[in-house]
C-alpha cells in the first residue's frame, strides 16, 4: 500500500498547535505521540486544591518518624514546626510506589507523582485531578520548580507528566509567576493572542479533517493509534477554547509587587526563594489562578540548593552522610527548617483564608514528601539511597473528606501502595478515577 501523506501545511500547523502525529508503520515519517488526556466537564462544586511538594534527598530519618502510630503520635524534632497544626495533618510511614521502590533513590523524584518508571512514565497524579476540574480556572494546573524547565531522568525539575508520560516544564522565577498570574496584557497583546488561538483552530480542523480522510486507507492497528492520535487533538481543541474564553477575562488584581520579594532566585539561599514561592502558591489559590500546583522545590544529584542560615553549601552533598553525626545534624537542621517554612508561609496562611464560611485549608490537600529515602529502612543507616519507606505527610483536606490527625504505619514494603493514598486524595478532589498507577483501592485510615 502507498504511504499516505499529509501536506507540509497540516504538519508544520500541527507542530504550532504543540502536537504531533503518533508512529505509524504504514507512514514513513518518524514522528512522536501526542497528549491523550481525559476531558471531562468543568467542577461546578466547591473550590477543592492540591499541591503536590517534592523535596530532593529524603529526610533524617530518626529525627522525622514518629514512635506512636494512630492518633496519639508525637511532634518529633523535623516536625515540631507544625505546632497545633499536627491536627490538620497525617504522616505516612513506609509506603511507597512497587514499580520504582528498587530504582536509584535519586531516581524517586521522577516517578513520586506517577508511581512509574521513566521514560514510560503515566500520567501523574496531579494531572488527573486538573482533569476534573477542568475549565474552572485560568490555569488547569502549575508546575513550578527549582529552574524552568522538565530537566532529565534522575534530574527532574518537575513532578508532573501528561498521559503520554511527557514532563511538564516548570517555572522557577517569582516574577515570571507573578506575571503570569497578576500581569494585565495590553490590548493589542489580547488580540494578538486571540488571532493565533483562531489560527490554531484552523489548523486543527483542517487536521480532524485531513485524518478522517487517510483512516480508511490504513491497516488496523494503525487505524488504532490514529484514534488515539484523534483523542488528543481533541484535547488540543479543548485547550485552545479554554484558552480563548479566558483570553478576554481579565485577570485578578494581585498585590503591589514591592511587597513581595520577586528578585529572590533559587540556589543562593534556597530558603529565602521557598518563602516567596510559597507565597504566590497562596495568593493563586485565593484568586482562584488555579485549583491545582505542583512543586518541585530541588532537583536531585544538584550539588546547588544551599542554606546558608544553617551552614549548608551542598545539599546533595550531605545527603550520602555514611552515618556521621555532623551531616546528619545538617540534614535534620534542614528538614526542621523546611517543615517551618512550609508551616509557616503555606499551611497557616491557608488555614487564615477564609471563603465562604471555610478555611482554605478545609479544601485544600497538601503532599509534602520526598521521593528518595536516606536508607533501606526507618533508622539514619548510611545514607544508601533507596525508594522504599518515603517520607510523606499530607495536610488539610477535611472538608474534601480526607481524615486527619493520625500516623499511618506499615508493618512491610508488602502493605498498601502509596498510589492508595494517591487515589484516596483523588476520589476527594472529584475526580471520578477508579484506579491510579498500581492502586488497590482507596486507603480507609484516609476516609472520613
Amino acid at each position: 500500500m502507498n504511504a499516505t501523506q499529509l501536506s507540509r501545511r497540516h504538519l508544520l500547523g500541527a507542530g504550532a498547535a504543540a502536537i504531533a502525529l503518533p508512529w505509524l508503520e504504514s507512514l514513513v515519517p518518524r514522528l512522536s505521540a501526542g497528549e491523550p488526556v481525559e476531558t471531562a466537564p468543568a467542577s461546578s462544586g466547591p473550590r477543592n486544591r492540591l499541591v503536590c511538594i517534592c523535596f530532593a534527598h529524603g529526610v533524617c530519618n530518626q529525627q522525622w518518624y514518629p514512635a506512636e502510630t494512630g492518633t496519639d503520635w508525637q511532634l518529633t524534632p523535623s516536625l515540631m514546626p507544625l505546632g497545633d497544626v499536627k491536627k490538620r495533618c497525617t504522616i505516612f510511614t513506609g509506603f511507597n510506589h512497587r514499580e520504582t521502590r528498587d530504582s536509584i533513590g535519586h531516581e524517586g523524584t521522577d516517578s513520586w507523582l506517577t508511581g512509574r518508571k521513566m521514560p514510560a512514565s503515566g500520567i501523574s497524579m496531579d494531572q488527573v485531578a486538573a482533569a476534573a476540574c477542568r475549565g474552572a480556572t485560568r490555569f488547569e494546573s502549575l508546575q513550578l520548580g527549582p529552574s524552568a524547565g522538565t530537566g532529565t531522568r534522575g534530574r527532574s525539575l518537575t513532578c508532573s507528566f501528561n498521559a503520554s508520560g511527557i514532563q511538564l516544564p516548570a517555572m522557577a522565577s517569582p516574577r515570571a509567576l507573578f506575571s503570569r498570574l497578576f500581569t494585565a496584557d495590553t490590548a493589542p497583546a489580547r488580540a494578538a493572542l486571540s488571532a493565533q488561538l483562531t489560527e490554531r483552530r484552523s489548523v486543527l480542523d483542517a487536521l480532524v479533517k485531513t485524518i478522517g480522510t487517510m483512516q480508511c486507507d490504513l491497516p488496523s492497528a494503525d487505524r488504532g493509534r490514529l484514534d488515539q492520535y484523534l483523542e488528543s487533538v481533541r484535547s488540543v481543541e479543548l485547550q485552545v477554547a479554554r484558552e480563548q474564553a479566558w483570553c478576554q477575562v481579565p485577570k485578578p488584581k494581585g498585590p503591589e509587587a514591592g511587597s513581595i520579594d520577586l528578585a529572590v532566585v533559587n540556589g543562593p539561599d534556597h530558603g529565602a526563594w521557598l518563602a516567596v514561592m510559597y507565597q504566590l502558591i497562596v495568593l493563586a489559590f485565593a484568586t482562584d489562578a488555579t485549583r491545582v500546583v505542583t512543586f518541585c522545590t530541588m532537583s536531585e544529584l544538584t550539588n546547588g540548593g544551599s542554606w546558608p542560615e544553617l551552614g549548608i553549601a551542598s545539599d546533595h552533598g550531605i545527603s550520602h552522610h555514611n552515618g556521621q553525626a555532623r551531616n546528619l545534624e545538617l540534614i535534620a537542621k534542614r528538614d526542621h527548617r523546611g517543615m517551618s517554612l512550609l508551616t509557616e508561609k503555606l499551611l497557616r496562611p491557608l488555614q487564615d483564608l477564609h471563603e465562604g464560611g471555610e478555611s482554605a485549608l478545609d479544601r485544600t490537600m497538601i503532599l509534602y514528601g520526598s521521593g528518595m529515602n536516606n536508607s533501606l529502612g526507618l533508622d539514619n543507616g548510611t545514607g544508601v539511597h533507596s525508594g522504599r519507606k518515603l517520607p510523606l505527610l499530607l495536610a488539610g483536606g477535611e472538608r474534601c473528606g480526607i481524615k486527619q490527625g493520625s500516623h499511618v504505619r506499615l508493618a512491610d514494603d508488602d502493605g498498601p501502595p502509596l498510589a492508595n493514598v494517591y487515589l484516596t486524595m483523588l476520589r476527594a478532589f472529584g475526580s471520578k478515577a477508579e484506579r491510579f498507577a498500581d492502586s488497590t483501592g482507596t486507603l480507609r485510615e484516609l476516609t472520613a
